[in-house]
């Protein structure tokens, strides 16, 4: 692909002065999560296990996490620094990430053959796109955290075609591995990598030279991450959570039968919120006739890793913005010096869906408290205060239910790796909307055993009965339903009060 002409390019920001551009952008669509209290469904489980990491606890063995380590040490390392349960800084460093992530679609734009005007387009697409409604964007996700080591690994392989041949191809590798141990589908981008060497002009030395390059920096990779979890104690329980958990999760996933209408309502959201970046892709899909091969192979399997376990939410489709957000500059690019009616059009709705998603600025904070399904309500604020101040800072509890943000505004630590009572329910791995059917079935076996071991190890100074206010829907699993824990109850602790339709038994 060749670069096109753009008489503006001299009069263009580059380098620091488009990364404080983009930084900008990204302060006003994110700064709600600096000053705002919401938090992400899916924070204060990671959190959790960060704060575990930062006490010198092994992760994995201690809090159950289904995620890679490096997600987590990402928390681990904030946290040790500005202190545990402060989210404001995790929320900073994500806003700093998101527009580097920005920065580094605008290299790979021009890696690819792009004009400067087209890989600005790209970045700033990247972020306004990436921001719009339903993609969780005050959250500091692994989708976001993994797109920017994986761009950059794009960049590099793409850079290994031109110079500096191994080395780069080397870089990649890293970069694709570490892209991997923030979610698990990053490591897809590798089948694009090898299906692009045997479709491009062979070479076989070269060819075994990027591939050799780029399999010695993931195995470089990959192999700190083993020696880190080995070193720590985790392996074991590691490979259990992020992979046979995650496997039973997919397959359960599909399981359930809401998967055509969760891929018809969640895809259906995603074309919705950023249509005009689809109907570009999809028009230059049609009319070129030299298409960016490696972009869309990357695009084509980061929509690929959307599908596992038939769930589909928006947040998923980030990994697949990048290359998106690239062909889609690149056709605008194009279709700006043609003069139908049809390729003018597709201008001006673009630009109007850019002024929309701007306009909404002022309304982002409220619309993310409004999208907290109650995570993290008044109800469970008013819980978790009075622990905190009923307890001490070495104390631990245990919530029957699932309503980590008690965690949260306790600022207390849970007694045992499980932090959500789904995996002692069986309500997960399978998680079905539909929750009329018998669980117990997807119940691992072990799971009561491990919760009664880390009893021992330290008993919970509070017990907190969620199930009575039916938060989350556990009204269909009442404590009386599990002799062994009601026994457990009714032998070490005493109820002490009955608050926000929560029931709390304090330690006797």
């Amino acid at each position: 692909m060749t670069s096109s002409v753009d008489p503006i390019s001299n009069v263009l920001p580059k380098g620091w002065k488009i990364f404080i551009i983009f930084s900008l952008i990204t302060f006003l669509f994110r700064c709600p999560s600096l000053f705002w209290p919401y938090l992400d469904i899916d924070e204060v489980m990671w959190g959790l296990l960060a704060n575990s990491i930062v006490d010198g606890s092994s992760p994995y063995v201690t809090i159950m996490g289904e995620k890679p380590p490096l997600l987590y040490l990402v928390y681990a390392g904030v946290f040790s620094i500005f202190g545990k349960h402060q989210y404001w800084a995790v929320h900073l460093l994500g806003m700093l990430w998101f527009s580097l992530t920005g920065l580094s679609v605008t290299y790979l734009s021009r890696q690819a053959g792009a004009s400067r005007l087209a890989s600005l387009w790209a970045g700033v697409f990247y972020l306004i796109f990436a921001s719009a409604p339903g993609f969780r964007i005050l959250a500091t996700t692994g989708e976001l955290l993994m797109n920017l080591p994986l761009v950059l690994s794009a960049y590099y392989f793409l850079r290994s075609f031109k110079k500096q041949l191994a080395w780069s191809a080397f870089l990649s590798g890293i970069l694709l591995l570490t892209g991997s141990l923030f979610r698990q589908q990053g490591a897809i981008q590798f089948f694009a990598y090898f299906i692009f060497l045997f479709i491009t002009p062979f070479n076989i030395k070269a060819h075994l030279t990027r591939l050799g390059g780029l399999l010695l920096g993931m195995a470089m990779a990959g192999a700190l991450c083993v020696a880190y979890l080995v070193k720590v104690g985790s392996w074991n329980d590691f490979v259990y959570w992020v992979f046979q958990h995650n496997y039973q999760y997919i397959l359960q996933g599909f399981s359930n039968h809401n998967v055509l209408w969760n891929f018809f309502t969640q895809t259906g959201h995603v074309l919705l919120m950023t249509a005009p970046l689809w109907v570009l892709v999809g028009y230059r899909f049609w009319k070129e006739k030299k298409p960016e091969m490696l972009l869309w192979l990357i695009f084509g399997f980061s929509l690929l890793a959307t599908v596992p376990g038939g769930r589909f939410f928006p947040h998923y489709f980030l990994q697949a913005f990048p290359t998106l957000c690239i062909l889609g500059a690149l056709q605008l690019e194009k279709i700006l010096s043609l003069k139908n009616k049809l390729e003018r059009s597709l201008f001006k709705i673009t630009f109007l869906y850019i002024v929309l998603l701007v306009l909404r600025l002022p309304f982002i904070g409220l619309e993310m408290k409004l999208d907290d399904t109650g995570d993290y309500s008044p109800a469970l604020k008013v819980v978790g205060h009075y622990i905190k101040e009923k307890t001490q800072k070495q104390d631990s509890i245990f919530i029957w239910g699932w309503a980590q943000g008690i965690y949260y505004y306790s600022e207390r630590n849970p007694a045992t790796r499980f932090i959500s009572s789904d995996f002692l329910t069986g309500r997960s791995p399978r998680q079905n909307e539909n929750l009329q059917f018998d669980t117990r079935a997807n119940i691992n076996p072990q799971s009561w055993n491990q919760l009664f071991a880390d009893f021992a190890k330290q008993k919970p100074t509070y017990i907190i009965d969620t199930s009575i206010g039916n938060y989350h829907d556990y009204q269909r699993y009442p404590l009386a339903d599990f002799p062994i824990l009601q026994r457990y109850l009714n032998a070490h602790y005493q109820l002490e009060t009955r608050l926000e339709n929560m029931d709390l038994y304090r330690l006797k």
